[in-house]
Formats: C-alpha cells, sequence, structure tokens
C-alpha cells in the first residue's frame, strides 16, 4: 500500500535526535510532547538518530499509524533548511538517490 501524499497536512522534522529503536508508540509520544499536538491528524513526523545513517517517518492514516524506516548504509542524511523559502530538505548522499 502506498500512501496518498495528498494527504499528508503538514510536514514536521523534530529537532533533537531520539532513539532510532523506538517504534510507534513511542514516536508518537515524542511528536505529541515535541509538537505539542495530535499525531492522528494527517501529518508525517520524521525523525533521526545522532549519526543520521537512519531516519523513521510515522504517519497515520484512516485507522493505523504508518511507520517507515531508511538506514544507509554508506553515507549520512543531510539537513539543510532552503534560505528563501525556509523548507527543511533532508537528502541521502548522491548515490543512495538511484535506488
Amino acid at each position: 500500500m502506498i500512501i496518498n501524499t495528498d494527504e499528508i497536512k503538514n510536514i514536521y522534522v523534530a529537532k533533537q535526535f531520539c532513539d532510532i529503536r523506538k517504534q510507534i508508540d513511542g514516536l508518537a509520544l515524542i511528536a505529541a510532547s515535541q509538537f505539542s499536538m495530535t499525531v492522528l491528524d494527517h501529518s508525517l513526523f520524521i525523525f533521526t538518530n545522532a549519526s543520521r545513517n537512519r531516519i523513521k517517518m510515522l504517519y497515520y492514516e484512516a485507522n493505523g499509524f504508518w511507520l517507515f524506516t531508511r538506514r544507509l548504509e554508506n553515507g549520512k542524511f543531510k539537513f539543510k533548511k532552503h534560505e528563501e523559502s525556509g523548507v527543511l530538505m533532508i537528502t541521502p548522499p548522491t548515490a543512495q538517490l538511484a535506488d
């Protein structure tokens, strides 16, 4: 099943690194406390570990959660803010884009 990206209202990136071993319930608690909101509003929450080689994305759809995980074997995810728009972009190393 693929998520309908048109239904995603907001995308939030956690400012602090988290224990990437956490699963749905633990990440939902972090999202609710860090963003002071419910995680059931069709928003996508992105978390990373301290070494930035793993990310997890949490999304609630209809009557259940989706949890996506990406682990890079080489390199790190880069987090950078677009200077004009202020949008935060997350990109893996270029070698990983050809998956």
